[in-house]
């Protein structure tokens, strides 16, 4: 897919392709700092199976942020 990101127009770092809103895909840059279609704001994390914890809107895996896991344990 060589579709941009609905915030800064870049094709680069969009992995999430939900084919039938292409207006809410976003790129791992824009996705931590912006409010999302649904109302949430940066990213937000579902566990993949396979995959791990990986963020619903632009699918960059948790291990590869800054998310504080302190208030997980």
């Amino acid at each position: 897919m060589d579709t941009p990101c609905r915030i800064c127009h870049k094709s680069e770092w969009v992995g999430v392709y939900d084919i039938a809103h292409p207006e809410r895909w976003i790129c791992v840059e824009c996705c931590p700092t912006v409010e999302h279609f649904d109302g949430e704001t940066g990213h937000q994390f579902d566990y993949e199976r396979g995959e791990g914890w990986m963020c619903r809107y632009c699918g960059i895996l948790r291990e590869h942020t800054n998310y504080d896991y302190s208030d997980e344990f």
